[in-house]
């Protein structure tokens, strides 16, 4: 409901309490009781704020996801100056990526490259090979070759021959004769 609120807030709609009941606790005989936002604005405001900062049980519909005009938990217009001590449970939308590194990377890539490189290497070598070459090469050769024949010729002859013919002949004749006739 809280994603609800926010979406209206997207599309210009003014973010309301809802008419659906949220859960308010299990009574004595073990059954679960709900109540409407128009019960909990009667509240005291202490009593309020704890029942709209409740965050369980998980799989029920809380007051602060039912009632965000009661409970204050509409989304702000404009990101804060001042970053919260919690994340928001909703994702912020900015056309811009953030000025500051997060603390904790995301367990997914963004869909949007870096304009700039990493300042350090990550630990983890990728498992998808790049799609641009790099533009400063490492001196060093890898330690396990590539599963992918590279598409032009090698200008350091190889130490072991490989196990097929060329693609491309060679622009220098061999020095020595072939072993079997081609």
């Amino acid at each position: 409901i809280l994603l609800t609120s926010f979406l209206r807030y997207i599309e210009g709609l003014p973010c309301t309490d809802q008419s659906t009941k949220f859960f308010w606790k299990i009574n004595s005989s073990g059954s679960k009781n709900f109540k409407l936002c128009s019960w909990l604005i009667t509240k005291k405001k202490k009593k309020r704020k704890e029942i709209c900062e409740r965050t369980s049980p998980s799989d029920q519909l809380l007051a602060k996801d039912v009632c965000p005009v009661t409970c204050d938990t509409c989304p702000s217009p404009a990101p804060s100056v001042v970053p919260s001590l919690v994340p928001s449970s909703v994702p912020s939308s900015s056309s811009r990526p953030s000025s500051v590194p997060s603390l904790t990377p995301s367990s997914q890539p963004s869909d949007v490259p870096s304009q700039a490189p990493s300042l350090s290497p990550s630990s983890t070598p990728s498992t998808v090979p790049s799609v641009m070459q790099s533009s400063s090469p490492s001196n060093d050769p890898s330690q396990v070759p590539s599963s992918v024949p590279s598409s032009a010729p090698s200008s350091v002859p190889s130490l072991k021959p490989s196990s097929g013919p060329s693609s491309v002949p060679s622009q220098v004749p061999s020095l020595l004769p072939s072993l079997r006739p081609s």
